[in-house]
């Protein structure tokens, strides 16, 4: 019954996130007419998704060779047709920016996009997207992550057709592409970390918690929202004694944390001073909400520490991720309302795409041909 109830909240998730991206860019071209499309898309998923001998189909290797050539042929056509800098998406300029500060010895964190933004992300963030800046093109980095993430969900257990050619026609993994966001990406990374986290056999083990802490830390210095998963994650490790001793556990955040710190001092080294008035936790403290809100989806991930399982995991941080950005979204909304907030870009939408990876991961993980009344 519990995983039942998952799966149709998991399921509400995705295609709230789907509908808003696809009203929000519809309306601009349909108008009024945007609100009968929009509802028309949500029937039919829901009757597809619903729909016990639809979900018996499963996608064969050719199939999915197929769908992947066709979706590539698109991408590259809308690519080479849609200038990038016209796009109101920053995040290619910030990267960008970031490694131009650097090649030319100056403060990174000082660097300024085409859209006048600081970045915000974590140094190794920046790290992982330094060989496709040096290519010229973070669109490969977008587009190599979602077909990473095809070739994950492919290999589960739920691998039905409708589920898989989702990713290929749902508005928000073509707008990953399409705007150079970055999203996606960290939030896989982050995902297939957390699955060998939970799902490593050796878990008392010296040199297996020293390395999955040495590769948390570098996680985590992505961005400053995955640190709740690490909250959620160091409580329910420590509710269920899960490395042994209260001793290990310790070592584990402690490793973590370290890892996360030597990451930031080939960036600041030398520029003690400026850290202080240009760093990435004062722009994104800036950019998201007040410290009450901010205490309050910590202390959300507090609890939900005490719920997570080994089989729960990814919906719970779906689930969390999602919650934060519509604290987000409410409290812009409530600021300027909601047509600045949402029509004229004040919130930014894309937040909501964090929690995407773990909420098909999950849905992944059960078996196909189950049908769901959403």
């Amino acid at each position: 019954m519990i995983a039942l109830i998952q799966k149709r909240i998991t399921w509400s998730i995705i295609l709230l996130i789907q509908t808003l991206f696809l009203f929000k860019y519809l309306y601009r071209i349909a108008g009024e007419w945007s609100y009968v499309l929009c509802f028309t898309f949500l029937l039919g998923m829901v009757y597809l998704i619903q729909n016990e001998r639809i979900n018996q189909f499963t996608l064969h290797r050719k199939m999915l060779a197929l769908f992947i050539g066709a979706f590539l042929v698109m991408i590259m056509f809308l690519l080479s047709r849609i200038p990038f800098e016209n796009l109101q998406v920053d995040r290619w300029s910030v990267i960008s920016s970031f490694w131009t500060q650097v090649f030319h010895h100056q403060y990174a964190y000082e660097a300024i996009s085409h859209l006048g933004n600081h970045p915000g992300p974590l140094p190794f963030y920046f790290i992982v997207s330094l060989p496709f800046y040096l290519i010229g093109d973070v669109a490969l980095l977008s587009l190599a992550s979602l077909l990473v993430f095809i070739y994950y969900l492919a290999h589960k257990k739920n691998n039905s057709f409708l589920f898989i050619s989702t990713l290929f026609v749902f508005p928000v993994f073509v707008y990953e592409v399409l705007t150079r966001s970055t999203i996606l990406t960290f939030s896989l990374i982050c995902l297939i970390y957390f699955d060998f986290l939970f799902s490593t056999d050796k878990k008392s083990n010296i040199s297996s918690i020293l390395f999955s802490a040495v590769l948390g830390g570098m996680v985590l210095c992505t961005r400053n929202v995955y640190g709740g998963l690490f909250l959620i994650s160091s409580v329910y490790f420590l509710l269920e004694n899960y490395f042994g001793t209260v001793t290990k556990w310790i070592l584990w955040n402690s490793v973590v944390l370290t890892s996360f710190c030597l990451l930031f001092l080939p960036f600041i080294w030398g520029h003690t001073q400026v850290w202080q008035q240009y760093n990435p936790f004062l722009t994104q403290s800036d950019k998201l909400f007040p410290e009450y809100l901010s205490i309050i989806v910590l202390l959300i991930a507090l609890g939900s520490g005490c719920w997570i399982n080994v089989k729960n995991y990814n919906f719970i941080f779906g689930s969390w991720l999602f919650l934060v950005a519509l604290i987000y979204m409410g409290d812009v909304t409530a600021t300027y309302g909601w047509n600045e907030a949402f029509f004229s870009s004040k919130a930014d939408i894309t937040y909501f795409i964090l929690g995407i990876p773990f909420l098909y991961a999950h849905l992944a993980s059960e078996e196909t041909a189950v049908a769901i009344k959403i």
